[in-house]
Formats: structure tokens, C-alpha cells, sequence
């Protein structure tokens, strides 16, 4: 069996040798009076050791600290294509390793913040009147990828399909066996999940049902967004398209990622997951074994295994971000301080 940190394989774009991403980006608007606002990129790098059997991917955390300390990334990039009124940097060190960046700046005009998306694909529109006012961004087709990207991205794309397709049969199959040997799932799970139990000692038919399962799990990362972004406005929201959500959640447009859409689906052909107990269980860092218990105690059920194409026309839909992203306020009096400037 393979190590858990391992568990989750990496097939392409990123390059990820664990559970999370090597680089982590989110991006925060805050909307100001008038269209002007304030954006916040956050850029997070894990610690090269976590990637010891990875170098490629030691490789890409190295290029993207290198970028980030010269101001040659794409975010710097942008940032320099609207001439920010205001900017502030944050930089976090850990034992003079780059951990963390936080860039912050000022946008005076909503054209600057168009101009600011521009390379990403996706568009623009501040519209605001007597008592009120409307930001709609866009989802359109971005032209961060290149032609040879997207052909490359369409045939990981199709592999990770055909790795999820198996990982469902294998895991459908071990579930058809606990129904008629429930007393065996302890063993079986636990092995999966790397506790030590009991009665730890598999059958042959046992020990190859629980390795199809391990060697199937797969993983792929890509977002069509920059970044997993969320927006705040100044004043009361009433009207919103597109945001997941009620009239008063948060406005926050979804990773679209491969890994995402995968978590999305989670329970349409099996349930529990546990491609997605081991992520979520590593992601908690608690540094406690695995609550073999708590998974044990979820009901199991399958469904018909689905084919490549079902789950690629699956994935691809959870794929495609909403076409419009609206919101329409009452603004308020006047902007709070203009953090974190003020």
C-alpha cells in the first residue's frame, strides 16, 4: 500500500506530490464608492520537503519563489499594468524560506480593475446610480492557455476521467463485498486507511479489492479562474447572479479545479468517499491516526459504476463556471477605512 501522503497521485498541470497543491493562490475585491477597490492577492508555498520524492515539483516551488521575490509573477504583472494609486506587500519567512505573499493595492477606477483582469479572460462591469450600485463580472473563455495547453489539459483530462472511472468500479466492488461481509470492514477499511486494527490480516480476495481501490484514487488540479476569488461590496445586497447562495452568503465564485469538481460529485455513485476522507483528514493536519470509527459509522451505498464519458461529461459540467457573476447594492454613506492602508 502506498503511503497516505501519497495516496492522492498526481497526474499533471500542477504537479502536486500531496494532497494540497504546492502553490495555493486566492484573490479578495473589495468594492469601494464609485468602482474604485481593493485587491488582495495571497500566494502560500509549501515546504519543498513535503516533496521529496517530487523534484519537479521542488523544482516549481523554487521558479515560483524566485518569481515572487523578483516581481516577475503574473500577479506582479498585472498589478504593474494598472499602476495601483496605493500597494502593500506582505512577506512571511520561515527559517528564510518564502512561505507567503500578500499583495495589496489600491484601484482608483472600475477600469482599472477591467484592466487588471484583462489577461484572465474575464470581463468587467461597474454600473451604479441614485441608490444603487452593480458590479457583473464575466466567465469568458481566458487566454492564459495556450493552444498546445488546452490539447495538453484535454488529454490529462481524459486520463484522469478513465483513473476516476476505475477508482468508482474498485470502489463499488469493495462495498459489494462488506454488504454480505460487514463484519469484515473494519479490516478492509482500515487497511485503506493506513489503521492498525485487530483483525488486520486480509484474504487474498480481500487484500486485491482493497489495492484496487488504493491504486486507483487519482488526482488533477487546474483552475479557469485565476484564482479562487471573493468579492465584498460597501452596503446591503439586493440582488445577486451567479454566487452560490443565499441573498446574504458570502460572494465567493467556486474553485473550478478538476479536484473540486470531483469533490462536487461527491456521493452520485458511491458514498462515503474515501478519496475524499483522506484529503479532507490530511487537510485537518490534527496529527491524529484516522477516525476509523467515524468512517465506519457512515452508511455505505453504490450505484452503477459509471463509464469514462459519464464521468468526463460529469466533470466537465461542474467545470463550467456560471456566465454571469452579478451583484447589486445599496451603497452605503461612505467607505470604511481603506484597510490596509488606513
Amino acid at each position: 500500500m502506498i503511503d497516505r501522503r501519497f495516496a492522492v497521485i498526481p497526474i499533471a498541470v500542477l504537479l502536486a506530490g500531496c494532497l494540497e497543491p504546492p502553490v495555493s493562490e486566492s484573490l479578495d475585491v473589495r468594492v469601494l464608492q464609485h468602482g474604485a477597490s481593493v485587491v488582495s492577492i495571497g500566494v502560500v508555498l509549501r515546504n519543498p520537503s513535503d516533496y521529496d520524492k517530487s523534484p519537479r515539483v521542488q523544482q516549481r516551488l523554487e521558479s515560483v519563489a524566485s518569481e515572487l521575490e523578483t516581481g516577475s509573477d503574473p500577479w506582479s504583472a498585472r498589478l504593474r499594468s494598472v499602476e495601483p494609486e496605493r500597494q502593500r506587500d506582505v512577506v512571511d519567512r520561515e527559517e528564510s524560506r518564502l512561505r507567503r505573499v500578500v499583495r495589496n493595492a489600491l484601484l482608483k477606477e472600475p477600469a482599472d480593475l477591467r484592466e487588471f483582469f484583462r489577461d484572465t479572460g474575464i470581463g468587467v462591469v461597474y454600473a451604479d446610480g441614485e441608490g444603487w450600485a452593480e458590479l457583473t463580472l464575466t466567465s469568458g473563455r481566458s487566454g492564459r492557455a495556450t493552444a498546445v495547453q488546452r490539447q495538453k489539459l484535454d488529454v490529462q483530462l481524459s486520463a484522469f476521467c478513465a483513473s476516476l472511472a476505475t477508482y468508482a468500479a474498485a470502489t463499488k466492488e469493495l462495498y459489494a463485498y462488506l454488504e454480505t461481509h460487514p463484519d469484515r470492514a473494519r479490516a478492509c477499511l482500515g487497511k485503506l486507511f493506513s489503521v492498525k486494527t485487530e483483525d488486520e490480516k486480509l484474504t487474498d480476495e480481500e487484500s486485491a479489492l482493497e489495492k484496487n481501490v488504493d491504486d486507483a484514487i487519482s488526482r488533477l488540479v487546474y483552475d479557469p479562474f485565476p484564482a479562487p476569488m471573493r468579492v465584498t461590496v460597501p452596503g446591503e445586497i439586493v440582488e445577486r447572479e451567479g454566487y452560490p447562495g443565499d441573498l446574504k452568503s458570502p460572494l465567493q465564485i467556486p474553485v473550478f479545479s478538476i479536484w473540486s469538481a470531483f469533490e462536487r460529485l461527491e456521493g452520485r455513485w458511491f458514498s462515503p468517499d474515501p478519496a475524499l476522507a483522506i484529503w479532507r483528514d490530511d487537510l485537518a493536519k490534527t496529527g491524529k491516526p484516522f477516525d476509523l470509527d467515524a468512517y465506519l459509522a457512515i452508511p455505505r451505498s453504490r450505484a452503477v459504476a459509471p463509464t469514462d464519458d459519464e464521468v468526463r461529461a460529469a466533470i466537465e459540467h461542474q467545470l463550467k463556471p456560471e456566465p454571469v457573476y452579478r451583484v447589486r447594492w445599496t451603497p452605503a454613506a461612505k467607505d470604511e477605512a481603506v484597510w490596509p492602508f488606513e
